[in-house]
């Protein structure tokens, strides 16, 4: 009882010149997980119109994204979840297309098939089931009791606190192991089953499974307004608790997991931010990089150090545009060696205490990010010591250039979240301002500066997400995150104008937060290097990229 492979587009011939009669699903719903397969039978069909009965040379059609399962009294004695069209043939071994299944279906097929005599009496009882193997449909769940998450307020004081988190949202399944799933979830079903049979029991046990998936993350020191920020090792998280139950039993795991929204009590965040507002906000180190004179281009730096006698080295120069520069406890220079002149290229890389004696700071005066300080740092015979260097002599710019890809990352992450906080106020107001008696968001203008926005947020989303997720696998990004920051940070900066003009006259006044937001996303286009160098940078890399071999 196995199946050939028939030739492409049999099934779709003349039924009676090709079969006798063949099985087919149509394209499953993302809510149905399982039909019996329906038949069509031609005048040469010996069946005689028993619907549980497989005749001989009958054609089998499997679709992408379904597993096909052949059950003889209720036991099943062929799988295939490869796409394509296949003859029955009774007289022969399970054929077993695993499709992308691979080892471990076939492996369940061995325990779970039915043993028979191939080339014997047709079976009594014989069906033809289909399964969706594709992500399957939402299913909503809400915390109906708090769940404790122990957050860590202060690492240095060593206070935790144990918080009540309630969240909503939804997850989604997928069935991973579809002979597992029928056997011990809906065998012998008479048409369909439905995602909403076996839903509620679903929602039942992962809710059980959240609280100690959600440990891992706080074991990790995650903080619970991150949370969201980190649903795939939830996910990944639930289906480790899931597992005896979900994968090994019926076949099923986790294939997505979102937070819609997350919340601890009032009395609760009073309390974290009591410690918080106590602890000293400073960093353990910052970078210097550029000079008043030397921004974009390197080469006019002039900050530098000189061998000494005695072994160690005089720093002299000036650092500017330096985050919370004063409030760090280091700080992560880049200096020439010997020789300010324009000619020399090469650099070191150290790492100074910021109490060393020399090392002066002075304000600078912004007219936007009002809220992190930059600064002026002043180098005068600072002496340092062999220790202080970062890496080799002469090759602090290129160790500097991988922190860089790191820098415009957090840049374009930082944009992004202001960009979408004016966004989440912008489209708010639509719903709010009434003019010539209806909402403003019935006005086609208003909606093309919606449409825009959006479309801008979306897009720089992915590709922060593709960029850092190259990064995360040690991959160069040189050229992607200069397209990225170029291409982010003058675009969310539209944004922001797109809500002023939603706004009108009232975004020209400080009572709207979209003009403040405005002046911190022109930051952006200059923070970690200007538009105009990433795009010379992403320029170069392209002609190497696309250059003929």
């Amino acid at each position: 009882m196995g199946l050939i492979k028939a030739g492409m587009g049999a099934l779709g011939g003349t039924l009676a010149d090709q079969w006798k009669e063949f099985f087919y699903c149509d394209s499953l719903d993302k809510d149905v997980l399982m039909v019996k397969g329906q038949k069509r039978t031609s005048r040469r069909s010996s069946n005689n119109g028993e619907d549980n009965i497989i005749t001989n040379g009958s054609g089998i059609a499997v679709a992408d994204g379904q597993c096909m399962l052949i059950v003889e009294q209720g036991r099943v004695v062929e799988v295939c979840a490869e796409p394509g069209e296949f003859t029955y043939d009774a007289s022969t071994e399970p054929s077993v297309f695993t499709g992308n299944f691979g080892d471990s279906l076939a492996a369940t097929f061995q325990t779970v098939a039915k043993r028979f005599t191939y080339g014997g009496d047709t079976g009594k009882d014989q069906r033809v089931y289909y399964i969706n193997t594709k992500e399957l449909g939402e299913i909503l769940y809400g915390t109906a009791t708090p769940i404790p998450f122990r957050v860590v307020v202060s690492e240095e004081r060593g206070y935790k606190l144990s918080v009540n988190l309630r969240c909503n949202g939804s997850f989604t399944c997928r069935i991973c192991d579809p002979l597992l799933f029928y056997t011990n979830v809906c065998s012998n079903v008479s048409t369909q089953y439905d995602a909403s049979e076996i839903a509620p029991r679903l929602k039942s046990e992962l809710m059980n499974a959240l609280q100690p998936a959600l440990a891992t993350l706080s074991a990790n020191k995650v903080q619970y307004y991150e949370i969201p920020a980190h649903t795939l090792e939830i996910s990944e998280a639930l289906n480790e608790q899931l597992s005896n139950v979900w994968r090994k039993k019926r076949g099923i795991e986790v294939f997505s997991f979102n937070i819609n929204s997350l919340s601890i009590p009032e009395e609760q965040q009073k309390k974290i931010m009591d410690v918080v507002n106590n602890v000293p906000s400073t960093s353990v180190a910052v970078t210097a990089i550029s000079e008043p004179g030397a921004g974009s281009d390197n080469n006019a730096m002039t900050c530098v150090t000189v061998k000494q006698p005695d072994g160690t080295y005089l720093l002299n120069g000036q650092k500017t545009w330096v985050t919370i520069g004063h409030l760090a406890v280091y700080t992560i220079l880049v200096a020439k060696d010997e020789d300010p002149s324009y000619e020399n290229d090469n650099y070191s890389l150290w790492m100074i205490p910021n109490d060393i004696e020399g090392y002066t700071f002075g304000g600078l005066e912004k007219i936007g990010q009002q809220i992190v300080p930059f600064v002026d740092c002043f180098f005068d015979n600072v002496v340092l010591t062999e220790d202080m260097r970062l890496g080799k002599p002469g090759e602090g710019w290129k160790n500097l250039m991988k922190k860089l890809e790191f820098e415009r990352c957090l840049v374009v992450a930082q944009a992004l979240g202001q960009a979408q906080a004016v966004m989440n106020e912008a489209g708010a107001y639509c719903s709010e301002r009434i003019c010539f008696q209806k909402p403003i968001g019935h006005i086609s203008a208003i909606q093309q500066h919606l449409v825009e926005m959006e479309t801008i947020l979306d897009n720089v989303r992915t590709r922060l997400y593709k960029v850092t997720t190259m990064l995360d696998k040690g991959q160069s990004t040189r050229l992607e995150s200069a397209l990225l920051k170029s291409y982010a940070c003058q675009n969310l900066t539209k944004v922001a104008e797109h809500a002023l003009s939603i706004y009108a006259g009232i975004g020209y006044t400080k009572e709207i937060n979209a003009g403040r937001i405005w002046n911190d996303l022109k930051g952006y286009e200059f923070a970690g290097g200007t538009t105009e160098i990433m795009n010379y940078i992403s320029g170069r890399q392209l002609v190497k990229k696309y250059k003929k071999q």
